[in-house]
């Protein structure tokens, strides 16, 4: 553990919640402490936060913070986080205190919401796509039942978001579930020209995608861990690929069953190939 995580996790929940009225979530404080996080490192100065990134953005493993220094409290509307005894035993490193004090306050002067932090974390993910994968949920989230997309621009808006993950699109980072992501993507496409008002039933594949690229995201971009971290989530992200094909066969063969493909559909059947080639070859090996 680093000699500065008590101190700055202590003065931030004091800071945001000084009478203890349960001002931080579970969620908001995983926000705030990862901009303190990002603030101060930019400075060159280390937290020592415990946390990965994941579908809703970073988390911190509050298992690895000591627990005397904070109080978590369960309620109905979800878990919050007070400030528990002041860490005397260890002092941060010589010159941080009053920096760590400095960014702490500024960012509490800020008053952003749960919400703007969310935004603020999301202007620069660690790969762009996190955050257009984000957006395009969002988007189909937000669609009413029924409606109708044909020749409208909120049609051509989700084409163009779609172009847009697909230039980001990380093979490097996210080769595993490549073929998937081309597979679903394909599948988009087709019912946003052929059948726009079925597109709000791939709301929840489109949302399981994501957590299968948070997973290895969190394998990924992550920083104060245990050493066997990033191997359990790659586990957990293999686990959770085989879980998530079968359903894609079936969608795809449900709601395609009715729509001819043409000629000039099949965008990707050369990374299809590819995709399927290098899997083939991983696991000959």
């Amino acid at each position: 553990m680093h000699r500065n995580l008590p101190f700055t996790v202590w003065n931030l929940l004091r800071e945001f919640d000084p009478d203890r009225k349960g001002y931080l979530s579970a969620t908001r404080f995983y926000k705030a402490s990862y901009l303190l996080h990002r603030k101060l490192k930019q400075r060159r100065i280390q937290t020592g936060l415990p946390w990965c990134w994941y579908i809703y953005g970073p988390e911190v493993r509050m298992d690895l913070i000591p627990a005397e220094i904070y109080i978590r409290e369960e309620r109905p509307d979800g878990t919050r986080y007070y400030f528990g005894a002041e860490p005397g035993s260890q002092e941060p490193e010589p010159g941080t205190r009053a920096p760590i004090l400095y960014e702490i306050r500024a960012l509490h002067k800020k008053r952003l919401g749960t919400g703007d932090m969310v935004r603020e974390i999301y202007k620069n993910p660690p790969k762009k796509m996190l955050s257009l994968l984000k957006e395009y949920e969002d988007l189909v989230d937000s669609l009413e039942q029924g409606q109708t997309l044909i020749g409208g621009d909120l049609s051509a808006l989700m084409l163009a978001r779609l172009d847009r993950i697909e230039r980001s699109y990380s093979e490097e980072d996210f080769g595993e579930m490549y073929a998937e992501f081309l597979r679903l993507d394909d599948l988009l496409r087709l019912l946003l020209r052929d059948r726009p008002e079925r597109i709000r039933q791939l709301g929840g594949t489109i949302h399981s995608f994501r957590e299968l690229v948070a997973t290895k995201a969190s394998a990924l971009f992550n920083e104060n861990l245990p050493e066997g971290f990033a191997g359990e989530r790659m586990e957990l992200m293999r686990r959770r690929l085989e879980a998530f094909r079968p359903g894609l066969d079936a969608l795809e063969k449900n709601l395609l069953k009715d729509i001819p493909r043409k000629d000039g559909d099949r965008r990707h059947t050369a990374g299809l190939a590819r995709a399927a080639s290098i899997v083939t070859r991983e696991e000959s090996e």
